[in-house]
């Protein structure tokens, strides 16, 4: 639990650079963060890693926090990136958008140790609606802009990853005290789709 706070802001840090490069398209700098490998030195060894260990766990907020002061909130991490998501450029949506999309990307790669948990999705746990870069990735030029971000080639190529990485990584167990994130609808999963029924 030491350092946590530090780990805090580097997870809030990083959102808001990934979604800052989702917003203005710069595919190279998202590729950058999301592709390139991180260098971890702990005082005893010196590690590399990928984007998905800056998800850290957050133990002493979500748990020790949570149960000491009664709050009884499913994440307080998520409340934080909640409360200080005012940016005037960047909203909490674009938050949650680029959470989840950073989740897709660590599940679509094929490494079962690769997973990021997106915990700002817990605002949207009872009323899951599509996330806009889904809602324009109904168009080819949207689904060219989703592809870039996530590493497909087209609808097809996204249903087929979606699929293996759902029962690779047991998609159905993901929740939020008991309410399950509904992947396929933050996804728009039935419009895209629709022709292929």
């Amino acid at each position: 639990m030491a350092f946590e706070h530090y780990r805090f802001i580097a997870l809030e840090l990083f959102l808001y650079t990934i979604s800052i490069t989702i917003k203005y398209k710069n595919y190279s700098a998202y590729t950058l963060l999301t592709e390139d490998k991180y260098i971890i030195n702990n005082g005893i060894e010196t590690t590399s890693c990928d984007y998905c260990r800056m998800n850290h766990r957050l133990r002493g907020l979500d748990e020790v926090r949570n149960t000491r002061l009664e709050l009884r909130r499913v994440s307080i991490t998520a409340d934080l990136l909640k409360e200080r998501a005012d940016f005037e450029y960047i909203d909490f949506e674009n938050i949650m958008q680029s959470d989840f999309l950073l989740c897709l990307k660590g599940a679509f790669s094929g490494n079962i140790n690769t997973s990021w948990f997106p915990r700002t999705l817990v605002y949207r746990s009872r009323a899951y609606q599509p996330f806009e870069i889904f809602l324009r990735a109904e168009s080819d030029n949207g689904m060219k802009h989703l592809g870039k971000l996530i590493n497909i080639a087209n609808k097809e190529e996204l249903k087929q990853k979606f699929l293996k990485a759902k029962e690779m990584h047991y998609f159905d167990g993901w929740t939020f005290d008991g309410w399950p994130i509904n992947f396929s609808s933050c996804m728009n999963f039935e419009k895209l789709f629709e022709d292929n029924k």
